[in-house]
């Protein structure tokens, strides 16, 4: 894990500026492009220098279409930032065009062809100015890393249907990656050599890292199933002891069903701070079955933190039966009626 920050072995997300005029007019030619699509935002938004955001737009890897196809929606490729000329910092309007470094280029040229005149230098410094580094991630999490299209004409379960699909596509991907904390061999071809499988349980622990700060918390007994590796063991945590006091990598051995009631809560209450969906899973599952413990981190609150998880899962008949269950709970107060 230490090595995959320090490493060379990394991919940026990079800003190009290009200063704009007649926003009215540029708006309009962005609207009437099929590769650019208007993102919703308040007239009130702005950045984070104060600048007021005259117009989001998303740069798509092939059109919509009319209508869409909901299982052939575009990746969107850059995110592009309309923002008005600020008189305090003598700044024009200009266009922030964010994006991964190798799809920067391409999206600011697309963009400058839609802007036609209407788009000047790029950075203040030219057209071929190299873009500003906003960040940098280990070359693993590129696999985790898109970003799908959001159509009006789907709701929000079609998407996470869409997002579980790549999901289990990314993870056959990394199966057939080779790793250089594996000496440069796929997780498959490593694992065929018993030597190697500390190592290959190192590289799925690593993996559940990854896939987690791109945002998704995958059941990997699978992966492990695949590679010959074993689920790691159950921690035998004594009962005084604090889940909290546990590094994060330890998590996932730890027995719901083992645990005293504080325990649970305390493992409840870190899961959800960390946003690992499927920990927090084990941990409102079993939190539920105990009214004492429910008590402690309050019942509303424990029915609705399971019914976010299921709502995540597509389990929607779950999640309506967990928000029913969390306005029972609702103390009988002066405000009940508005928080039921």
């Amino acid at each position: 894990l230490l090595d995959q920050d320090l490493s060379e072995d990394n991919y940026g997300i990079v800003q190009h500026t290009i200063s704009v005029q007649s926003l009215s007019e540029l708006l309009t030619a962005l609207d009437a492009n099929e590769r650019f699509a208007r993102v919703q935002n308040s007239d009130e938004d702005t950045t984070d220098d104060g600048r007021r955001i005259a117009a989001e737009y998303e740069y798509l890897s092939h059109p919509v279409g009319d209508p869409p196809d909901g299982n052939s929606l575009p990746d969107v490729l850059a995110d592009i930032t309309i923002v008005d000329a600020d008189d305090a910092s003598e700044l024009g309007a200009q266009a922030l065009v964010v994006a991964l470094d190798k799809d920067v280029s391409e999206a600011a040229a697309a963009f400058r062809t839609a802007a036609g005149d209407l788009a000047g230098e790029g950075d203040d410094q030219g057209e071929d100015a190299a873009p500003a580094q906003l960040s940098r991630m280990p070359a693993i999490c590129r696999i985790f890393d898109w970003k799908v299209h959001h159509s009006d004409a789907f709701g929000n379960s079609h998407y996470r249907r869409l997002d579980e699909e790549r999901l289990q596509q990314a993870l056959q991907q990394w199966l057939e990656t080779p790793l250089g904390a594996l000496g440069d061999e796929t997780p498959v071809n490593a694992a065929k050599n018993a030597n190697n499988l500390v190592a290959v349980g190192a590289a799925v622990m690593a993996l559940d890292v990854a896939c987690n700060r791109m945002g998704y918390d995958p059941d990997l007994s699978e992966i492990r199933s695949r590679l010959g590796v074993p689920t790691p063991g159950a921690l035998n945590l004594p009962e005084d002891a604090s889940v909290t006091a546990l590094p994060l990598l330890q998590f996932s051995r730890i027995d719901g069903a083992a645990l005293t009631n504080q325990q649970v809560v305390e493992f409840a209450n870190r899961v959800s701070l960390v946003r690992h969906l499927r920990l927090l899973d084990e941990a409102v599952t079993e939190l539920v079955k105990r009214p004492e413990a429910m008590d402690q981190l309050t019942p509303m609150r424990a029915h609705l933190l399971r019914a976010t998880v299921a709502r995540e899962k597509n389990d929607l008949k779950l999640a309506s039966e967990c928000f029913a269950a969390a306005r029972d709970a609702v103390d009988d107060e002066a405000d009940a009626f508005r928080t039921k």
